[in-house]
């Protein structure tokens, strides 16, 4: 990413992470490089907008955290 957080741990970036790794996914799949066919897997991997129920995310990201052994007021 452009900006990150100073000390977070890679494997924590990562984790949350997943457009990132959808969008590389596609490239490496398709062989590509570059900024703008970077942009095209961006839009190609972009799934339609869905509401979300924020607690449920919430908890999701909390057993994610905890699964990885990581406390963000660490």
């Amino acid at each position: 990413g452009l900006f990150e957080i100073e000390g977070m741990p890679e494997e924590i970036l990562q984790a949350f992470s997943t457009r990132r790794a959808d969008i590389e996914a596609l490239m490496q799949e398709r062989g590509w490089e570059g900024a703008r066919l970077a942009s095209q897997a961006t839009l190609l991997t972009r799934n339609q907008k869905e509401e979300h129920d924020i607690t449920l995310l919430h908890k999701q990201w909390q057993q994610r955290a905890d699964h990885l052994g990581f406390n963000a007021q660490e």
